[in-house]
Parts: structure tokens; C-alpha cells; sequence
């Protein structure tokens, strides 16, 4: 009556609605699947976040670790140089001490070198030597006898007379 346009339920009908339901079923089945995939996966990408920040904080750490070592490397460079330029300094100035030390025993040999042979002049020969060249000797020492003006002095000069004879001795009382 008041159901014109409408056909009564059939049996095909009915049909159709169980295979709507079953595949109603089969979808919201894959759905599920799909769903409990997608959370294991959304589980699983938060532990991997949770891991990744564990080891970037751990990684932060370690950076700021290493630039507190860098500091300090840089530090100890800085004592390191400057014990170096002080070391360096000691050594010129040592370096410096020796050759002064050199000098004087060069002059201190100049000495003895110039009193040995008696070019100081006092009491002493006049030689000429090689290219006209003054010199002084001492012929008291043993050592410059050789020389042909020690020899022709010696010869020039007579001899000391000899001591006089002890006085004799008393005669016994």
C-alpha cells in the first residue's frame, strides 16, 4: 500500500546481504590487520626514537667531554711553550757563558804563553823576526837559549864570577 516503489525482500536479496556481510567482515578483518600492523610499526618507530635519543644525548655528552679535553690539550700546549722558550733561553744563555769562559782561558794562555817565552819585554832580548817583526825574549829561560841573540848575549856578557869560598870554619876550642 504505501510501499509502491519498494519490492519485497527475496531470497536473492537475502543473499546478497550475507555476502555484503561476509565482505563487511573481510574488510574490517584486513582493517584490523592493518591496524595492528601499523601500531606494532608505530611501537616500534617510537623504541627506535626513544634508542636514537638515549644515544644522542649519550653523544652530547661525549662531545662535551671532548671539547673539555681539547680545552685542556690546548692549555697544557701554552704551559708546554713556554717551557720550551725558557729552556731555549737557559741553553743561549749557557751558550753564552761558555764562550766567555772560553775567551778568558784563551787569554789567561795568551799569558803564559807571552810570560814563558819573555815577549813581556822586561829584561828581555829584542829579536827581529820573519817580515821585520819585533819581538822580546826572555834568555833566562832554558828554552829560548837557541835563539841566535840569546847566544850571541851570552857570549857578549861574561860570566858571573864564581861565589867566593866559604869562610873556614873555626878552629875547635
Amino acid at each position: 500500500m504505501g510501499d509502491k516503489g519498494q519490492n519485497p525482500p527475496s531470497a536473492a536479496d537475502g543473499k546478497n546481504a550475507k555476502e555484503l556481510i561476509e565482505m563487511a567482515k573481510q574488510t574490517q578483518a584486513t582493517d584490523v590487520e592493518a591496524m595492528m600492523r601499523m601500531q606494532r610499526m608505530i611501537n616500534e618507530s617510537e623504541e627506535t626514537g626513544m634508542e636514537t635519543n638515549i644515544k644522542l644525548k649519550t653523544q652530547t655528552e661525549q662531545l662535551k667531554n671532548i671539547h673539555a679535553d681539547v680545552h685542556t690539550v690546548s692549555s697544557r700546549m701554552k704551559t708546554a711553550e713556554k717551557l720550551v722558550n725558557q729552556i731555549g733561553r737557559r741553553l743561549a744563555t749557557d751558550k753564552l757563558i761558555a764562550c766567555i769562559i772560553l775567551i778568558l782561558l784563551l787569554l789567561i794562555l795568551a799569558i803564559v804563553v807571552v810570560k814563558a817565552l819573555g815577549l813581556d819585554q822586561k829584561g828581555s832580548t829584542k829579536v827581529v823576526g820573519a817580515g821585520g817583526y819585533v819581538y822580546y825574549v826572555d834568555c833566562s829561560f832554558p828554552m829560548n837559549a837557541y835563539l841566535a841573540q840569546c847566544r850571541s848575549e851570552a857570549q857578549a856578557t861574561p860570566a858571573p864570577p864564581p861565589p867566593p869560598p866559604p869562610p873556614p870554619p873555626p878552629p875547635p876550642p
